[in-house]
């Protein structure tokens, strides 16, 4: 598709400043529990199935090294389990503790508490629309190089 320049500029200035809100949205969610939103992130993603730190990586476009440092935060914490494989012992199974879901369920409620009085001034057709619109994008985000 062919879009014309200024529509793009005024797409991307307001991209930027949704970002910038919600960065701030998530520190304000976040670091009163003691989390950052990379943790938190990680939390959700092994919850969803990401299950090996090779692939939690690659989601995070992040180094393996970075990565282990962050799962070592939450396992000293008691809030992932590393598991040996039984099958391949050279590989390593994440899976969220008790406690980790515990903890997961009391961020994204914080998240919530943050985000629904944006989110409630919005119809339902455009909340529907959002999600549209986001699951298009991450697609698109998905394909690039």
């Amino acid at each position: 598709m062919n879009h014309s320049a200024p529509r793009l500029d005024e797409l991307e200035a307001l991209a930027l400043q949704v970002l910038w809100q919600m960065r701030q949205d998530a520190q304000r969610a976040y670091e009163p529990l003691g989390f950052s939103s990379m943790q938190c992130l990680a939390l959700n993603l092994i919850r969803s199935g990401v299950e090996q730190p090779g692939a939690l990586a690659e989601v995070l476009e992040a180094s393996p090294p970075g990565v282990s440092q962050l799962l070592n935060s939450l396992e000293d914490r008691g809030l992932i389990r590393r598991e040996i494989e039984a099958s391949d012992r050279r590989r390593i199974r994440l899976t969220l503790t008790a406690q980790g879901e515990e903890q997961l369920g009391e961020l994204n409620r914080r998240w919530r508490e943050v985000t629904l009085p944006r989110y409630r001034q919005l119809s339902e057709g455009e909340i529907e629309t959002l999600i549209a619109v986001y699951q298009k994008m991450l697609g698109v985000l998905e394909e690039a190089p």
